[in-house]
């Protein structure tokens, strides 16, 4: 509950101070880089050094790792045929004067996939990386029975280093190259500088040592602070957006992540016989809005940030009725 507070508080926050012009651009970026560097290094180390062995701990991370291949493959799909359909709507006049007339535009045709290379960094990551760590940890534990809680936490770990600083850093970095031709080696010097990968080898390594009571209390304080900032960022990011194009791109993202793709997983779960809140704590935490760690890959690597924060607006805005949705129909 109380993330969902500070989620709030945060966006609300970051709106508000954006709009009155009280933050600029260094300290924007300063803040996503400080995020990136030392926030959320700072959560995940202390998920990972709270995570114990469950039963079947094989079963979350291998579900997390197809979600994600299946989201990266989807969001392709979308930018491939986008890309197609664009082609030739742009090179006939008449199909394009028929869908000026019903987009009342007689310049220009406006298609819900980006054309340039950050927006389309921003395209897939937003369909692929959800909010399983600031939301999910929060929301899920909360309508499921507190055996598969720990499910939950390992999908979020898992996303979080195999996603959001594993995969999700090899696409920034790619899609935020002004050259997009960098070698695999340097895409690999370029993963084992992640600060989060290291910090979740020291909090799984350090789960057997015991923080005093104060320690303890401030890690915990620490992190709720990690989560109030990246909310505020995405707030700062919400208040920023100045093109209709940014919510048109963030349809296809929002639909993939919150409807396509918990759907299809919890299709599949059926057809391997997980019923109940198995089947339900997989579907949720697959169809989590998009990750706020996506703007802070953003400022890091230069992506699309208005892209990112249509569509974490979009997709937190549906998360309220696709919960109910899931829970009605998989309970």
């Amino acid at each position: 509950m109380e993330t969902i507070v500070l989620s709030l508080l945060g966006t609300v926050t970051g709106v508000f101070l954006g709009r009155l012009k009280l933050i600029n651009a260094k300290f924007t970026r300063s803040l996503g880089r400080s995020l990136y560097r030392f926030g959320l290094p700072l959560q995940i180390f202390v998920i990972a050094h709270n995570t114990t062995l469950i039963k079947d701990i094989w079963f979350p991370p291998i579900i997390t790792i197809l979600v994600l291949l299946l989201g990266l493959i989807l969001a392709n799909l979308n930018l491939f045929y986008g890309q197609q359909l664009s082609q030739v709507i742009l090179t006939k006049d008449s199909i394009k004067n028929l869908f000026s007339l019903f987009s009342h535009q007689t310049k220009q045709l406006d298609l819900p996939i980006p054309q340039h290379s950050s927006g389309q960094g921003s395209f897939i990551l937003a369909s692929t990386l959800g909010s399983t760590g600031y939301l999910g940890l929060s929301i899920v534990p909360l309508l499921v029975n507190p055996v598969y809680s720990g499910w939950a936490v390992l999908y979020s770990v898992t996303q979080i280093l195999f996603g959001s600083f594993g995969m999700g850093v090899l696409l920034a970095n790619y899609y935020g190259s002004s050259q997009q031709k960098i070698s695999w080696s340097i895409q690999l010097q370029q993963l084992l500088k992640v600060p989060a990968l290291w910090a979740f080898i020291l909090g799984w390594y350090s789960r057997s040592a015991d923080f005093t009571v104060t320690v303890d209390s401030g890690l915990k304080f620490a992190v709720l602070l990690v989560i109030a900032s990246a909310f505020l960022l995405t707030g700062i990011q919400i208040q920023e957006i100045k093109k209709v194009n940014c919510f048109n791109w963030a349809i296809i993202p929002t639909l993939l992540k919150m409807l396509v793709i918990p759907g299809l997983t919890g299709l599949c779960l059926t057809w391997f016989g997980f019923t109940g809140d198995a089947r339900l704590s997989m579907v949720l935490m697959s169809g989590m809005p998009t990750a706020n760690t996506n703007l802070i890959l953003a400022e890091e690597y230069n992506l699309d940030r208005q892209v990112t924060a249509s569509t974490i607006a979009l997709s937190t805005i549906l998360l309220p009725v696709m919960i109910m949705v899931w829970e009605y129909l998989l309970k």
